[in-house]
């Protein structure tokens, strides 16, 4: 006989089997819930833990630490601040400065490091020192009676300092002759160009200037000193030569705005910065022979203050200026210091005007600005001061 089941009882038991589905489905569902939000937890407090236990050197995203690896491509070479670096042509290799906190004359050997105080004698408001290239004296340039004074200072055979007399503006040493030159500013305000003995004795008149101030130097190799007035953005710099001899005067170049001028070790070229533009912050280099001609655009944007030449006559080392203000004035406000630059370093071929960088952007980790750049007797080391802190730093060549 067939076995019949009853509809009712049929629909009774399949509620009954979807009933249980339903409750098993849900219990699995809040079972997996619970598991997930055990597993976050556990993640979140615990886990993260055990990781920074593990790798204590990774930041985390709440205290990040950022190390700046110093570079070691730029030396500080005397780690205080000082005036008037100069490189001593004794051969000892050597650097002559002052000391600015002790006012001391000194003197670094470049290879044993070692520093010697060179006088006695300290400056108590030093402004420079113009060295005399041999290292066998100077003459400090000093506030005294709140205006500048000049005073020789030899460091051989115990000669007593000179003071030289009042009014002197601007000096240099004629080391051809073991003379100085300088210009004068008479109680009357009249400004001329002089020669004497280091100690101010037997002076003699060489020429009239005007009223400006006046750059002078002596020509390298020869019997000339060039003269040319203060650079200035709105002044077109006149570039003359005198004769110290026979008291010959000559225009060598009719200038350019701002124009200033560094002459290479054989006296043959003339490197020059100046300004294309009238108020406006932009410099640039160019170059031209002993003679005034040849004029050439290097197209860098520096200032021969940032600038030295190398004994090759042709090849040279300049600091680019780098963040500068679009309302400085140049080369006013580099005069006057109202901005600081961050500079890079570059080498310069003058003959074919190919610049290359000698420190790589990525070993600049501190800002410099570079004046009074030095190159050490065998070349191997360029040196500089940086107006951020007076100290002086080299770069391995």
């Amino acid at each position: 006989m067939e076995s019949t089941i009853d509809p009712c009882t049929k629909i009774l038991n399949s509620d009954i089997v979807c009933l249980m589905a339903k409750k098993f489905f849900i219990g699995s569902s809040v079972f997996l819930l619970v598991l997930l939000s055990l597993w976050g937890i556990y993640n979140l407090f615990f886990a993260q833990k055990e990781t920074s236990k593990a790798s204590p050197d990774v930041p985390t995203t709440e205290t990040p630490k950022t190390e700046i690896k110093k570079s070691t491509a730029i030396q500080i070479a005397i780690d205080t601040p000082i005036l008037s670096p100069s490189i001593s042509s004794d051969g000892d290799g050597s650097i002559l400065y002052i000391d600015k906190n002790t006012g001391s004359l000194q003197k670094l050997d470049l290879a044993s490091g070692k520093k010697e105080v060179l006088s006695d004698i300290t400056l108590t408001s030093p402004i420079s020192a113009i060295w005399k290239t041999n290292g066998t004296a100077a003459i400090a340039k000093e506030f005294r009676s709140n205006e500048p004074s000049f005073r020789l200072i030899s460091f051989v055979n115990s000669v007593p300092p000179a003071l030289l007399k009042w009014g002197i503006r601007y000096l240099i040493w004629d080391e051809l002759e073991n003379n100085i030159i300088y210009t004068y500013q008479d109680a009357a305000g009249k400004m001329t160009l002089n020669r004497a003995l280091p100690d101010g004795s037997e002076w003699k008149e060489l020429e009239k200037l005007p009223s400006t101030p006046v750059f002078i130097q002596s020509i390298p190799k020869s019997p000339l000193i060039a003269l040319w007035e203060r650079p200035a953005n709105n002044r077109v710099g006149e570039l003359k030569t005198i004769n110290i001899t026979n008291g010959e005067t000559k225009t060598l170049f009719p200038g350019k705005y701002g124009a200033n001028y560094l002459w290479s070790p054989n006296g043959e070229n003339i490197l020059l910065s100046w300004a294309p533009e009238k108020n406006k912050s932009r410099i640039t280099l160019a170059m031209i022979n002993k003679n005034g001609g040849e004029y050439t655009d290097l197209n860098f944007p520096t200032l021969v203050e940032k600038c030295v030449w190398l004994n090759d006559n042709k090849t040279v080392y300049c600091a680019l200026p780098g963040s500068l203000s679009q309302t400085a004035v140049m080369p006013d406000d580099f005069y006057g210091q109202s901005f600081s630059s961050s500079d890079t370093f570059w080498k310069i071929d003058t003959e074919t005007g190919k610049s290359e960088r000698i420190v790589a952007l990525e070993d600049m980790s501190e800002s410099f600005d570079a004046v009074t750049l030095l190159v050490s007797p065998d070349e191997s080391k360029l040196f500089f001061v940086n107006r951020k802190d007076n100290k002086l730093y080299s770069i391995q060549l």
